[in-house]
């Protein structure tokens, strides 16, 4: 537990340290008294007890302990006498000089920066002096007169630094009080300064007035010669910059001729050899291949042209007849609305009359509940008002039936005519311009909804002008009304009849419902919304004409900023499609002029074998890939133009067919190439490929390449059955020895059987065939003769063929066959000779054991045994020694060659 109220790092003592501190300046301080320390009670250093003090009871037989607090305190020390107390002091008075900022840049706290100096001298010297006091208390206890003479000095000092406070102070006194002088004198001078000036500007003004224009001239004289001689300059750098121009420019065309030229001759200069390559090669599938590529390049941009300039066309024509509909449908709609405001005017007329008439009847026939009358002047009056009204109403239900209510009606009919005119020719443009998906774009979706507001803004009209809304039924309404009591007060002017009292009464009635029904009138006038939706009460939104039009505008921007999107994208479309195309043909050019055969490839070079399968995969790859984008750009193509060479060709009389079969040349040439393709890969795969199916295809005329279809059936059906150890394809692909198996594959029987004999009449040693894959081949007639094997005297003509060559191969084996059997035989024909020469001395040697055996029996046989025959004897002598021969037959016979 610490016992200290301020902490210091590294400034705790050791009890041994404080004790033997105060063990050699315990003399020392019994003799002096020192003062209390000055440093603050924060910066105090207390030991640490380390123990809880004893508790005691106060009570007079207890031993009352002595507190030692006040001795736990080891800085400031009361005989301080080691380096410890100095260390301590140093930490204290940076702590302090920090504490008060003396170091940090000076801020302005009181009213100027020289208060702000004093108020932090003050606190510094304040410091120095705790400093200064404590070191003198420290050094006291070593050297009392020490002590005093630093006491002594440090008074003198702080006299010395209070005067400098007492002097700053009075200068700054006198120094404002200088400033308020300057200032007065100033003040003072100032406006000494404007009676001069105020002396001096009447004169200047003279003088001014006298110079002004020897100025202004002088002046305007020296901005003419500025601006010429600026204009001048300008001119001059111009003319050089102008004449640098050229020079660069120049310099650039002659760099970009030598360049064009450049790329140019290269261009030709690999053109031609590639036609070399493709010539020495006899590559005729490729140079095909690259024909039908570049004819149809040149088709397919050409149809991309008409296809602009007929969207183009379409274009301008929609615009045309969009802007004509707009203006014809502005000036319907303003002469509909001087009509109806026409309408409302004669209706609001006629609205006051009925107000008058009904007014005077209340005030002058129906007063207090009395009849008075109708003088026969306010009754012509009002006959004359209700005629002038009937023709009035006569005249405005002429708008809805008669010759204007045609006429309307056919100018808004030949608005609807121009907007399906336009919309046809939106339909089709947006039709023309599919995507590769077959998916349409989103305007004519928008086109739909522009035609939906466009039909519902004439149908308004159509309303307004037939007065469906309600006008024509309100007008015929106040007609039959104003009609009927019109003929009425007619007849009472003439004296036929006489009308009542009730008649006039029902007649100041009818006058309010006249004036409602007038004003409903009005009010229906130039609405939008049937009758019979307005009885049902059913909601309508008003079309404003600013509206569809604006909307008609950006689907016409729309429109155009798609089509022409469309038409950069597929040339861009094309120009790819082209790039790919010739990179494929080249790297199908390079891959079968490779001078390293496959053999060697195989057995010496492995990883170029490797190689080369990889390449054969990635060229079919590329191929099926591009094949099914050129099939898929090539009905695209022509489902957008077929429309409109269809309509060239209605309008061309001469050969109208010419169009047509160039449009279908783009899908002809297409499928020239994949088959061209399909060869090719087939080839040099060894089995067959099918880039694209035929169902993906369009079906055109017949073609040359679809005479040539049949083949492709046979060729693959071939491969089918040719074995194993025979597919493999050539890289030499119709080079002047070709594989004569494809050619012969192709050969009819009939056509070999026509002519049996047209070899031996002929005078020439070559003959040339043409393959499936349209190469020219030369076959010598010349037959050369070799034998089947090298022990043979039968010779054939050398195998020329795949089947040559089995055949060839067969008749060898034959022969080996031959003689094996021939060999056999004579070793046969010895084994009968050395049989019958061992049969011989068998018979030789069995004669003699039979003598030999005679002879012992009959000098052995005993009398009355009867002796055996010699049958008996011939046959157990054959018995006993007819296996040894045949065993020594059948080991020669092992032994022969």
């Amino acid at each position: 537990m610490m016992g200290k109220k301020a902490s210091i790092p590294g400034s705790a003592v050791s009890d041994v340290s404080v004790s033997g501190i105060q063990s050699n300046t315990q003399q020392f301080t019994e003799d002096l008294d020192l003062q209390e320390s000055l440093i603050p009670e924060e910066f105090h250093v207390i030991k640490n007890k380390g123990v809880l003090g004893l508790e005691y009871y106060e009570d007079k037989y207890t031993t009352l302990l002595e507190d030692s607090e006040k001795k736990l305190r080891i800085f400031p020390s009361m005989k301080p006498n080691g380096r410890s107390e100095v260390i301590q002091l140093t930490k204290v008075m940076d702590s302090m000089l920090k504490k008060a900022k003396v170091d940090e840049s000076l801020q302005t706290s009181g009213p100027t920066e020289m208060h702000s100096l004093l108020e932090l001298l003050k606190k510094e010297q304040n410091i120095y002096n705790i400093v200064f006091h404590e070191l003198i208390r420290q050094v006291s206890v070593d050297c009392v007169e020490r002590g005093e003479l630093l006491a002594k000095l440090r008074q003198r000092y702080v006299n010395l630094l209070d005067r400098i406070p007492r002097q700053v102070r009075s200068l700054h006194n006198s120094m404002m009080a200088q400033r308020a002088l300057d200032r007065r004198l100033t003040d003072e001078l100032i406006q000494f300064k404007n009676s001069i000036e105020l002396l001096a500007s009447e004169l200047f003004q003279v003088q001014k007035h006298d110079h002004k224009m020897i100025k202004d001239a002088t002046y305007a004289k020296e901005q003419l010669a500025r601006a010429l001689e600026e204009t001048q300059q300008k001119s001059t750098m111009l003319e050089e910059y102008r004449e640098l121009y050229e020079l660069q420019r120049r310099r650039l065309e002659i760099n970009l001729g030598y360049m064009t030229e450049e790329r140019d001759l290269w261009s030709s200069t690999t053109y031609k050899l590639a036609r070399k390559v493709i010539e020495r090669n006899q590559l005729q599938l490729v140079r095909t291949l690259y024909l039908s590529e570049k004819y149809w390049n040149q088709v397919v941009r050409h149809f991309l042209v008409v296809l602009a300039t007929k969207d183009t066309s379409d274009l301008t024509e929609i615009q045309l007849i969009t802007e004509s509909w707009r203006k014809s449908m502005v000036y319907f709609g303003e002469e509909l609305e001087r009509v109806e405001e026409s309408s409302r005017e004669k209706l609001r007329h006629i609205q006051t009359g009925l107000q008058e008439q009904h007014q005077y009847f209340k005030e002058n026939v129906f007063t207090e509940q009395s009849f008075k009358g109708v003088p026969h002047d306010d009754m012509n009056q009002i006959l004359n008002d209700l005629t002038s009204w009937e023709k009035v109403i006569t005249e405005e239900l002429e708008h809805f039936a008669g010759v204007l209510l045609l006429t309307n009606q056919e100018s808004l009919n030949k608005k609807t005519e121009m907007q399906q005119k336009w919309t046809e020719l939106g339909q089709k443009i947006l039709e023309r311009h599919q995507s590769l998906e077959g998916e349409t774009p989103p305007e004519l979706n928008s086109m739909k909804d522009v035609n939906t507001n466009v039909t519902e803004l004439i149908q308004q009209y159509t309303r307004r002008v037939d007065g469906e809304n309600g006008v024509a039924n309100g007008l015929m309404s106040l007609f039959s009304s104003f009609e009927m009591w019109s003929s009425s007060l007619q007849a009472q002017k003439d004296g036929s009849r006489k009308l009542l009292e009730s008649d006039w009464h029902s007649f100041s009635q009818l006058l309010p419902e006249w004036m409602a029904q007038v004003d409903s009138t009005v009010k229906l006038i130039g609405t939008i919304q049937s009758e019979a939706d307005l009885k049902q009460g059913k909601s309508h939104t008003r079309l404003a004409p600013r509206d569809v039009f604006k909307m008609l505008q950006q689907w016409i921007l729309a429109t155009t900023a798609e089509t022409e999107k469309d038409d950069v994208y597929l040339t861009q479309e094309l120009n790819n499609l082209h790039k790919v195309m010739v990179q494929w043909v080249v790297d199908l050019l390079m891959y079968l002029t490779s001078e390293v055969s496959e053999e060697s490839t195989t057995s010496e070079y492995p990883e170029e074998a490797e190689t080369s399968q990889t390449t054969e995969t990635k060229l079919v790859g590329d191929a099926e890939q591009l094949a099914k984008k050129l099939n898929q750009f090539s009905l695209l193509i022509i489902s957008c133009c077929k429309e409109i060479v269809e309509d060239v060709s209605q309008k061309t009389d001469v050969d109208p067919d010419s169009a047509l079969k160039r449009l279908e040349t783009v899908q002809t040439k297409c499928n020239a190439w994949i088959d061209n393709c399909n060869l090719i890969l087939s080839d040099i795969t060894g089995c067959a490929v099918s880039l694209v199916s035929p169902e993906s295809r369009i079906k055109v005329y017949t073609t040359e390449e679809q005479l040539m279809a049949p083949s492709l059936p046979l060729k693959s059906k071939l491969q089918e059955k040719k074995q194993p150890s025979v597919q493999k394809h050539s890289k030499s692909l119709g080079k002047t020895e070709p594989d004569d198996s494809s050619t012969e594959d192709f050969w009819t029987p009939t056509a070999i059987s026509d002519q049996p004999n047209v070899t031996d009449g002929l005078s020439y040693d070559f003959m040339k065939i043409i393959g499936h894959d349209t190469n020219i081949f030369q076959k010598s007639l010349k037959v050369k003769e070799e034998a089947l094997s090298p022990g043979s005297t039968v010779k054939v003509s050398k195998p020329q063929t795949v089947k040559a060559q089995e055949a060839f191969n067969s008749l060898a084996a034959l022969d080996h066959l031959q003689q094996q059997l021939l060999l056999t035989e004579l070793r046969a024909q010895r084994a009968e000779e050395v049989t019958e020469n061992l049969n011989e001395r068998l018979k030789t040697a069995q004669d003699r054991i039979l003598e030999l055996e005679q002879q012992l029996a009959s000098q052995t046989a005993p009398v009355g045994e009867e002796s055996p025959t010699e049958e008996d004897l011939a046959e157990s002598t054959v018995s006993k020694m007819g296996s040894s021969p045949k065993k020594s037959v059948k080991f020669k016979k092992s032994k022969l060659p």
